[in-house]
């Protein structure tokens, strides 16, 4: 029962999110709308609705808009300034002229992420590599949607991957002080294999990735 208290009220968001949009009956703006006005409503009727909470909530939005925002900026400008200095064309061109595979070149992309996100953060690495590597995903003829779920995915995979994954420092430092980075190290292992082998799943089958946005349109 306890159980069923905190996961109905989750599964209920899940479908104002989501399912409404499955349902054709908001856009996903508007269902995100949906989704605030019903955490909302949870939250009153679980007696959390307050003015501190209230204010911490509108600050934390208005904290993660000012981020996205920030990001997609430096994102556009950048990749307006590799587009007039013709940078992705030329890119792009070099890339699909090799006598390699397309997907040898994908996966090249993806070990270069992985290196990327041992030392940089998620958002540096969006404005640093998606003008980069879009252009070329398209050249090869890769579906971009197929590519966001390989790049977030091997985000994922990078900030737990050793020395300086971002989120094995974040256990470190919610570990017992006697708990050493080998030890993290050690514990991150297993789930760098099983996010290696959805990752090479999605890449030998596409549809794993494409088949639920595809339900969508």
């Amino acid at each position: 029962m306890a159980t069923l208290k905190y996961v109905m009220p989750l599964g209920l968001i899940v479908f104002l999110v989501v399912g409404v949009i499955f349902l054709g009956i908001a856009t996903p703006t508007e269902a995100a709308a949906t989704g605030a006005l019903g955490s909302f409503i949870l939250s009153a009727a679980y007696g959390r609705l307050n003015w501190k909470t209230l204010k911490n909530a509108l600050y934390g939005t208005a904290r993660i808009a000012v981020m996205i925002y920030m990001i997609l900026t430096g994102a556009m400008a950048f990749s307006q300034l590799l587009a007039i200095s013709g940078a992705t064309v030329g890119l792009a061109e070099f890339t699909t002229s090799l006598q390699v595979t397309p997907i040898s070149i994908m996966i090249a992309i993806m070990i270069v992420i992985l290196i990327l996100g041992t030392f940089m953060e998620a958002a540096a690495i969006i404005m640093v590599a998606l003008p980069l590597f879009l252009p070329i995903v398209k050249a090869l003829g890769y579906d971009p949607v197929w590519f966001a779920v390989l790049f977030l995915l091997n985000l994922e995979m990078a900030a737990t991957t050793p020395p300086f994954g971002m989120c094995l420092f974040v256990m470190k430092g919610v570990t017992s002080p006697d708990t050493k980075m080998r030890d993290i190290y050690t514990a991150g292992f297993p789930f760098l294999i099983c996010d290696a082998f959805v990752m090479a799943s999605i890449m030998a089958l596409p549809a794993l990735a494409l088949w639920l946005p595809s339900r969508m349109g």
